[in-house]
């Protein structure tokens, strides 16, 4: 296995970002997000994740645990590397800023196993 980039939740810099959890269901998943992002994503984000993992075999649910997955939401004022756990995909860190601009989730892997999501898809509002 790879080693995690910095940032990654073994890393110091992730815990200070990372502000509001919210537990799916009984298992050891969650979804997290900096203090900016509100209540309701949070809230909207578990109950997508719980819906979807809901009638998965007890050994997909044990596999997603051991692997450390997670979903982080990113706040609405925030870009995609703002995430801890993607912020070697930086521009400063790059050279390249298309993904910051234009990227508001990014799957997990095994090197990485965050999903991030945008608040604005989780919650309906006049803004957006």
């Amino acid at each position: 296995r790879e080693k995690a980039p910095a940032g990654s939740p073994s890393r110091p810099g992730a815990s200070n970002f990372y502000t509001q959890y919210v537990s799916i269901g009984t298992t050891q998943l969650s979804v997290r997000a900096h203090a900016a992002v509100s209540p309701w994503a949070m809230a909207a984000a578990a109950e997508v994740v719980q819906r979807m993992l809901e009638h998965s075999p007890s050994e997909v649910l044990e596999r997603l645990e051991r692997a450390g997955c997670s979903v982080a939401i990113i706040g609405r004022a925030q870009v995609s590397s703002d995430v801890p756990e993607h912020a070697w995909l930086s521009g400063a860190k790059t050279g390249d800023w298309e993904i910051d601009s234009t990227t508001r989730g990014l799957g997990g892997n095994p090197s990485v196993p965050v999903t991030s999501v945008g608040e604005e898809n989780l919650v309906d509002d006049e803004e957006e």
